[in-house]
């Protein structure tokens, strides 16, 4: 079974926050390159992606869903391109919309 490594995985992050968006460094976009293209070979529809997750080298399973965006927002990173993290709710209160969209309430409604 293959695994891929993560390693320094406390970011400090609470849940529901909005992540970025960020430019990857041309360091950033060659690592996100060459971590995309060893994901992608290891991802798999039909099963959940094991990780190997810091120092620890703790073992986890990363759902399928979740290993498919961490694909897509490697390989944005490694065009380069700014990337940013929204978690989604169904329904968004005027002020979450106008967050998201990067406007000002007022004209938003």
């Amino acid at each position: 079974m293959a695994t891929m490594t993560i390693a320094g995985m406390n970011t400090g992050i609470r849940a529901c926050e909005i992540i970025g968006p960020s430019i990857p460094s041309s360091q950033e976009s060659a690592l996100a390159e060459v971590s995309s293209q060893a994901f992608a070979a290891q991802l798999r529809s039909d099963r959940d992606m094991p990780l190997i997750v810091g120092e620890a080298e703790q073992a986890v399973r990363l759902p399928v869903q979740a290993a498919q965006m961490l694909l897509a927002i490697l390989k944005q990173m490694a065009q380069g391109n700014p990337v940013a993290v929204v978690p989604f709710q169904p329904e968004l209160t005027s002020q979450q919309a106008a967050d998201f969209l990067n406007v000002s309430r007022p004209f938003l409604v």
